[in-house]
């Protein structure tokens, strides 16, 4: 037991390392710093995905965990602080996982559709 708790104790001590606390009192910690990689990846993978008609690959966990902590809205601005401008930027539709708490995916072409569409009338 002493072994996890020295874990944790790192854990808290590394000014790298942020959490995200869930609804039931536990921790999701984080790399700040390896966020943005794992956003761009999935990004990116998704266009893919979306352009080939294939299934999506699963969302980064760190998104799950904003969907399972008390204040979605805080612990979206705390792991994205310009989240609300950056919604067709990731890959999940950010609304719905703050008002809603569902990982919902955004789909980049939906949305060229509908504005190509509005163009055209």
């Amino acid at each position: 037991m002493g072994d996890i708790k020295r874990k944790i104790q790192r854990l808290e001590d590394d000014a790298e390392i942020e959490y995200i606390e869930q609804k039931d009192g536990s921790y999701y910690w984080y790399n700040p710093r390896e966020l943005y990689k794992a956003f761009t990846l999935y990004y990116l993978n998704t266009l893919g995905s979306n352009y080939r008609g294939e299934p999506r690959p699963p969302a980064p966990q760190v998104f799950h965990a904003v969907a399972n902590t008390k204040d979605r809205e805080q612990a979206m601005t705390q792991i994205l602080s310009n989240w609300r401008e950056n919604q067709d930027h990731c890959g999940v539709d950010l609304r719905a996982l703050v008002e809603e708490g569902e990982v919902r995916p955004f789909n980049w072409v939906n949305l060229i559709m509908a504005h190509e569409e509005a163009k055209d009338d």
